[in-house]
């Protein structure tokens, strides 16, 4: 006994020195070597009709953007970029092969995962032989979390409403191992379940190896790998910091926070890079947005040791994002002043 106590001892010294060295990157504004300005992108030639109300995009390798849709039930609309033919997957509903809604999709080689929070369900989609996707499987994760993804077709990492930041599962559904607490740099001083005060996107890296978070409400990516290591946690640009206090309602609570801050709306992954929209928006108690809903305007993109490569400013400001970096483009999600995706050419930028 007294070895195990020594050694889990010298487990957390080694793991608190490796972490405090992790919270030292950081980053702002002008830290950028790189900067670009896309404008006056192109307009993807779809249906009007093809889309309810889109709230995010992704991109699969065999030219196909994954649209999750809200106020519809069909909950994936897909495009297929090279005919323009649209495919509506996914039923709303409770019953076999169905989600209430999406919480997050992700793609591994030529399969989609698509993880339906209400029903604790992963879905798995795969391609055909005349290029439809149908669903092959399904499995239920064995603990409740807003996002769920796919390191491979056998390795699922969440954050899940526990004491971890992030938990990883098999193809059962079961609990494997997870990765404790928070940062030091966003970690309240109050007793909390990490991931339902600090809310994240999540993403994996294509080769699975990497699982990245980017906070929502705090300028924070933090990134672990597929056995629950921190790879790194990178501050910044605006050094958000807010305070949280539990407050009482019925018999539970809730965790406000003031400042509100907004910081990044999304995440995802290309080879070697880190790609993250951020809104970097700060509002006081009581403050309201003006004409409309914030959304970012500029990527951050980072390689997945977390050092900076370039930052990307937009004309307009979208919904959500996807990254084909074989053929050098971005699209963007758009809602105002109609709904559509808008391709800009990024050849430049990978040079």
């Amino acid at each position: 006994m007294k070895f195990l106590v020594e050694y889990g001892f010298v487990l957390l010294i080694l793991y608190s020195c490796q972490h405090k060295e992790m919270e030292k990157l950081s980053f702002v504004d002008d830290s950028f070597n790189s900067g670009f300005k896309l404008s006056k992108g192109k307009v993807v030639d779809i249906n009007d009709t093809a889309f309810a109300l889109p709230i995010s995009i992704k991109y699969h390798p065999k030219d196909y953007l994954i649209c999750s849709e809200i106020k519809s039930n069909d909950l994936l609309t897909i495009v297929n970029l090279k005919t323009g033919a649209i495919q509506k997957v996914v039923k709303k509903g409770r019953g076999p092969n169905e989600c209430i809604h999406v919480g997050s999709v992700s793609i591994v080689n030529d399969d989609i995962w698509v993880y339906g929070p209400a029903l604790q369900k992963m879905l798995h989609l795969k391609l055909d032989s005349v290029g439809a996707f149908y669903i092959k499987e399904e499995f239920r994760i064995n603990e409740q979390m807003p996002r769920c993804i796919a390191l491979t077709n056998e390795l699922f990492a969440g954050t899940s409403f526990s004491k971890y930041r992030v938990s990883y599962y098999n193809r059962k559904g079961d609990f494997l191992y997870g990765t404790l607490g928070l940062p030091k740099e966003i970690a309240p001083n109050v007793d909390i379940i990490p991931n339902v005060v600090f809310q994240t996107a999540i993403t994996a890296t294509p080769d699975g190896k990497h699982v990245v978070l980017a906070n929502q409400f705090i300028d924070v990516l933090e990134s672990y790998s597929d056995i629950g290591d921190t790879t790194f946690v990178l501050i910044g640009p605006d050094g958000f910091r807010t305070n949280v206090k539990p407050r009482k309602i019925g018999g539970g609570r809730t965790f406000p926070m003031d400042p509100l801050c907004l910081a990044y709306a999304e995440v995802t992954a290309v080879e070697n890079e880190i790609w993250g929209s951020y809104i970097g928006v700060q509002k006081q108690k009581g403050s309201s947005s003006q004409g409309g809903m914030d959304v970012p305007k500029q990527i951050f993109c980072f390689s997945c040791q977390g050092q900076l490569l370039r930052k990307i400013e937009f004309d307009n400001g979208f919904i959500s994002f996807a990254v084909d970096s074989k053929k050098a483009k971005v699209f963007c999600l758009v809602h105002e002043p109609d709904i559509k995706i808008v391709q800009y050419d990024i050849t430049k930028l990978l040079n």
